[in-house]
């Protein structure tokens, strides 16, 4: 895993009225976290899953537990509770003892980092027991230029992606567990704060036949913090 800029940042605005080529999204992963819904009146329980490669508990993922109306993560509040993942499995459950679902609203963030900024998928009860809401990260529209990638993320609300620090970053091949190690082919910050919206990468040179990987990373350009990743080619 590396805590450190991964390497040539793209430079300038795409073009995005060139030629786009016909690709495909292969495989997908995303980290993902979900509520029981047996903690309703009870002690708070979750599962969660995250990226194929990745060690929570080594890379320092938290979950965190706030009184919230609304399925956001509210950044000017102090959690609740708040817990360290205890194993570093990619699967896993576990229960905060002294957080009791009562009548009013929570949300459960799950973070691949110490704080609200890493968080990268939620839970949300509402008032009273209703419905439980997950939402979690994704990436979807992909479209490949001559010389330009983007694709569209979803975040959990109250992310702000380029306060952040959120960047993409593309490598050659097929193992996800590559996007945690060495130099990407290319590189960008996400430019916008909206929890959902286009990141873009300029400058690329996507050769056809080959297989890429590209991975969203949560903040601070650490690849611990990656939070949902596909694998694509163009044809």
């Amino acid at each position: 895993m590396e805590t450190t800029t991964p390497g040539t940042e793209s430079v300038g605005t795409p073009n995005f009225d060139e030629e786009i080529l016909e690709s495909t999204i292969n495989e997908k992963y995303n980290t993902q976290c979900w509520i029981s819904s047996e903690s309703v009146g009870e002690n708070l329980s979750y599962e969660f899953l995250t990226m194929p490669g990745s060690s929570p508990k080594a890379m320092g993922h938290q979950l965190l537990v706030y009184d919230n109306p609304e399925p956001s993560i509210p950044r000017s509040k102090r959690p609740r509770a708040q817990t360290a993942v205890s194993t570093n499995d990619t699967r896993g459950s576990g229960y905060f003892e002294d957080s009791k679902i009562g009548m009013a609203s929570y949300v459960l963030g799950y973070a691949t980092g110490p704080g609200p900024k890493q968080v990268v998928a939620l839970s949300f009860i509402p008032e009273s027991g209703g419905r439980i809401t997950t939402i979690n990260p994704d990436l979807s529209n992909l479209k490949v230029g001559i010389s330009h990638v983007s694709v569209d993320y979803t975040l959990a609300p109250g992310a702000l992606p380029n306060s952040d620090g959120d960047y993409i970053g593309i490598k050659e091949g097929q193992n996800f567990v590559d996007l945690y190690w060495g130099n990407f082919l290319w590189w960008n910050r996400v430019t916008s704060n909206d929890s959902s919206g286009t990141a873009y990468i300029n400058n690329t040179s996507i050769l056809r036949g080959k297989s890429y990987l590209l991975g969203y990373y949560k903040s601070d350009y650490c690849r611990g913090d990656l939070a949902v990743a596909c694998r694509f080619s163009v044809k």
